[in-house]
């Protein structure tokens, strides 16, 4: 029997093992429901949201270099390899509505990231098996999502219409959605959409009673 995050780590094994089982194994969280409060309107401009690591592979600096501020203000959780430079950015850009808020505890992120409009899961380029963890977590919250990494991550943000999808590195792409988005998109009815989804499609008590009934 083999475990994998991703469909495309099972399609890659069976060429290598076609006989062996295999079961698709996300990673889940697991964690109390929150009750999605209505938008506060008290900004203009849309709130978003990257929490997690800072590192080479996720591209912050270089996504706060490259995005159009015009409609968004961005605020930004974590640490990691790129932290400094990006501390240095921010000093240097301080006209930039960026606000990095450091690292905190996953309790208190989570309700923290209940006050935003929309978060974003960037890669600077696709990995190939990959699907972050954070989809399935932000989907918990009933937080809308970016993606902007390429692979299966893509297909799961669009089959279950958890928010929107940018190729990974279209930097223009992305900007042109930003400056389409209006507040009025992140409606108390999207985010409770996005949650119900994740309750239905994303249990990971079910996921683990699927998978013990096989062994």
């Amino acid at each position: 029997l083999v475990l994998g995050q991703s469909q495309e780590i099972l399609d890659h094994v069976s060429l290598i093992t076609p006989k062996t089982e295999m079961f698709l194994y996300r990673n889940y969280p697991d964690f109390q429901l929150s009750k999605i409060l209505p938008q506060q309107m008290d900004a203009e401009k849309i709130k978003l949201v990257y929490a997690g690591l800072l590192g080479v592979a996720q591209g912050i600096l270089k996504l706060c270099e490259t995005l159009d501020y015009s409609n968004i203000e961005f605020h930004i959780y974590g640490s990691g390899a790129e932290k400094e430079s990006l501390l240095s950015f921010i000093e240097s850009h301080d006209g930039l509505p960026i606000v990095y808020h450091g690292q905190v505890e996953r309790a208190t992120l989570h309700k923290e990231l209940m006050n935003y409009d929309v978060a974003i899961i960037p890669l600077l380029n696709r990995i190939y098996g990959s699907v972050p963890s954070k989809i399935f977590e932000y989907a918990r919250l009933g937080l809308p999502m970016i993606y902007f990494g390429g692979g299966e991550g893509e297909s799961v943000i669009k089959k279950h219409q958890l928010g929107w999808v940018v190729p990974a590195g279209k930097y223009d792409e992305l900007n042109n959605l930003l400056l389409k988005l209006k507040k009025e998109d992140f409606t108390l009815g999207f985010k409770n959409n996005i949650q119900k989804e994740a309750v239905k499609y994303f249990d990971f008590e079910v996921q683990l009673e699927e998978f013990a009934a096989l062994l």
